[in-house]
Parts: C-alpha cells; structure tokens; sequence
C-alpha cells in the first residue's frame, strides 16, 4: 500500500507549479477554505484528497514511490502545463 503525499509535498507541488492555493483550488473544484485548512494541518476527505492529485497530475506532477512512501515528485520543465 502506498501512503499518500504529505501535505507539505502537495504544497511544494503546488509551488513548483507556481499556483497559489486559489489556483489549485480552482483547478482541483476544493474550497479554498479547505486546502487552506488542509495545508495548515487539518483533515482531507478522500475526495477532495484524489481531486488534488488528479489537478497536479493534469499540470504534469507525478510522485515517486519506495516501499510504499513518496520519495519524491517529478515535474514539468518550467512553462509547460502551468
């Protein structure tokens, strides 16, 4: 089983990207308030969980994985899919 990314992997996505939490929120249909929330150490259903990932992997996000933790993230070259 592979854990999920943790939060701080998900904002350093959405920072190599170069997106604000509006904008991801926007691209992923999660509240503001919620990522917000999410970012400064507060729960994530599921859902809203796999639809942030969904919206970093469309911009070209992938997450590396060893023995079923993320290691790391691979991204877009700087302009493409931002």
């Amino acid at each position: 089983m592979v854990s999920p990314p943790p939060r701080k992997v998900i904002k350093a996505a959405r920072a190599i990207l170069d997106w604000s939490q509006q904008d991801l929120a926007e691209k992923s249909d999660v509240a503001l308030s919620t990522l917000s929330r999410f970012e400064s150490g507060g729960g994530l259903s599921k859902g809203n969980y796999e639809r942030l990932l969904k919206a970093l992997a469309v911009a070209g996000i992938s997450f590396m994985v060893e023995e079923g933790k993320v290691v790391g993230m691979r991204f877009p070259e700087q302009g493409e899919n931002a």
